[in-house]
């Protein structure tokens, strides 16, 4: 079996190899072959053990169904994630509990740019309950999660501002979506209109300024940090009645036990033209170095994702 390895001494620590077929499936696993799988910054700048099998989404077909009946037959499309690695490979075994079936209207190559980004960007949303009438600030709006959950917050009924970085396309990637009540701005002021949920996932001045721009009652939702700098906390933050939480998406899918799922929610709204997934750059994955390297320079607004068996 073809797929992309950790490899310390390779650019990017990634090399393209023959690699051991999956094996052992635990029983409520599916054997999955997979069609499509994206890219996200937290698996290009992991450490990984030297020979593992990266990456974290996909879309593909079930070959093997789950042991034990919980998920889908063979011959099922399926998208999501794994809680481990292994998807940048052509098979990969996924847990039932974060795969979901695909819906018709939407492509594999659409559908493995949700999960991960996807579910984050939900979970991270509901931490600010109903936002109906409410102000949203999504920091790092031009990436994955944010582009997604700027979708989200104006669905659910609130007033975002989006920030992005200066790179190129970052302004257009939100500014294309056409969505009503949605201002963007190159950076997060400690200064202006106060929001009752900002996600933040930059770090260093942006968590500052996210600290005095946060309302009473309300909540910064952290869940990455990408300009590897700490932010401060004001003086006076402990009169304020606001919190921050950190958010870790697998933790929270373990506690979700909801019905329809996340991924469900997600793939149903993308599906019938409620959601752009946001494909910034889809490639043939023998071109996933070069893919990698462009997100880690920044180049590509939203998601980068790779066909693998002919994903379309």
């Amino acid at each position: 079996m073809r797929a992309y390895v950790a490899d310390s001494a390779a650019p990017l620590h990634l090399r393209f190899a023959e690699a051991p077929e999956p094996v052992r499936p635990a029983p409520s696993e599916v054997l999955v072959d997979i069609e499509a799988t994206a890219l996200n910054r937290g698996e290009l700048l992991a450490s990984w053990p030297e020979g593992t099998t990266l990456g974290w989404d996909f879309a593909g077909t079930v070959r093997t169904a789950a042991e034990d009946g919980s998920g889908p037959p063979a011959g099922t499309q399926v998208f999501g994630w794994t809680p481990s690695t292994g998807t940048w490979a052509e098979r990969a075994l996924v847990p039932t509990t974060t795969l979901a079936r695909l819906p018709a209207g939407l492509s594999p190559v659409a559908a493995s740019a949700i999960g991960v980004a996807g579910v984050t960007a939900l979970y991270a949303l509901r931490r600010g309950g109903s936002l109906l009438g409410r102000t949203v600030i999504v920091t790092g709006a031009a990436g994955g999660v944010g582009r997604i959950a700027v979708q989200l917050a104006v669905r659910a009924g609130a007033a975002v501002h989006a920030i992005v970085g200066a790179g190129p396309g970052r302004i257009d990637a939100i500014t294309s979506l056409e969505l009503e009540g949605v201002t963007v701005a190159h950076s997060l002021e400690p200064k202006g209109e106060r929001a009752h949920l900002i996600l933040e996932s930059v770090g260093g001045d942006s968590l500052s300024a996210a600290c005095r721009r946060v309302a009473h009652g309300g909540v910064i939702v952290t869940y990455g940090r990408s300009s590897q700098k700490p932010g401060s906390v004001p003086p006076d933050w402990f009169y304020r009645d606001a919190r921050i939480e950190g958010l870790q998406f697998k933790r929270d899918a373990l506690r979700d036990d909801r019905s329809p799922s996340a991924l469900e929610t997600l793939a149903s709204l993308a599906a019938r033209g409620q959601l752009d997934p946001g494909v910034g750059l889809a490639d043939d994955w023998l071109n996933l170095p070069a893919a990698a390297k462009r997100v880690l320079d920044r180049e590509v607004p939203g998601r980068a994702v790779l066909r693998v068996h002919g994903g379309c």
